[in-house]
């Protein structure tokens, strides 16, 4: 059984990320679902196949946040790294292939909408299969709040 890869470009750049091994694999999942299990347990209580308000999408945000400690975020980009290429071209137009953990202290430099995106991606790379496995690609949806109409409710009779 070999690793998959897919590519993806962004911003410009081609990344090419490989599935992770059994063990870092295993070690970053078990990250993620601590990290992950309170907030979508908020999101999943009240979603229940409607729905879901600002409010409890913003509850869940803060208690992610509240659980999340640079030392994770850290460890989510050092691994993803290591099993990420980024591919080109020389000024031969020949094919390159770059490690990205070798680009480590200029890559996303100044680019933190890059990084999230290329983090987005190393986590469907790595656990898609799991989220659709649990039906968990179907997010609920934001409901809206309550507004007041603007516009008069009486009529004339």
């Amino acid at each position: 059984m070999a690793l998959k890869s897919e590519q993806r470009e962004i911003k410009g750049v081609t990344y090419e990320v490989t599935q992770l091994a059994a063990e870092p694999g295993q070690r970053l999942f078990f990250s993620l679902v601590k990290l992950l299990g309170p907030a979508v347990a908020a999101l999943l209580q009240e979603w229940q196949g409607k729905a879901v308000t600002p409010a409890t999408i913003a509850a869940a945000i803060t208690e992610l946040a509240a659980s999340l400690e640079y030392k994770h975020f850290r460890d989510f980009v050092d691994t993803f790294q290591a099993s990420t290429d980024v591919l080109g071209a020389d000024s031969n137009g020949r094919a390159t292939r770059v490690k990205l953990l070798s680009m480590k202290a200029l890559a996303f430099a100044g680019d933190y909408g890059g990084l999230m995106q290329w983090l987005g991606f190393c986590l469907e790379v790595n656990f898609g299969s799991f989220f659709s496995d649990m039906g968990l690609t179907n997010r609920p949806g934001v409901a809206d709040e309550p507004s007041a109409s603007m516009s008069p409710t009486t009529s004339a009779s």
